[in-house]
């Protein structure tokens, strides 16, 4: 199922992609756990709720794009342009987010953090040398 979805994603606008999660939204769940979406235009896609798990989205354009409640723990985000994305309640621990455009981005309330794991790269705690 990930290597569709990840070809779906390369091959079809942003309305094609939204007009079919729409259509089949309370069926499919979208995995693009460990995905290489590096690079690629994904503004304003509906990736609501998506299992981005240590997904690689290195310089990807996610501005606009809907990330409520989608799991990104662990993913490589750096110098991503998430301007304008709504990030409310998604799960950032563990990922990388240094250099990354979060303008207007709809931030997660601060996420309880245990003692073992790793806080989210690129918060004002974080050095991103």
């Amino acid at each position: 199922m990930i290597t569709s979805q990840c070809e779906f994603l390369r091959e079809f606008t942003p309305i094609a992609w939204n007009a079919w999660r729409e259509h089949r939204r309370s069926n499919v769940q979208i995995d693009l756990s460990e995905a290489d979406l590096s690079g690629l235009d994904l503004g304003g896609l509906d990736l609501r709720g998506a299992n981005l798990r240590e997904a690689d989205l290195r310089g990807t354009n996610l501005s606009g794009a809907n990330l409520r409640e989608a799991d990104l723990s662990g993913a490589k985000l750096g110098f991503a342009n998430l301007s304008y994305a709504d990030l409310s309640e998604a799960n950032l621990r563990g990922a990388d987010l240094c250099f990354a455009n979060l303008f207007g981005a709809k931030m997660p309330a601060e996420q309880e953090q245990e003692e073992d794991e790793m806080p989210v790269h690129g918060s004002p705690a974080m050095d991103c040398r």
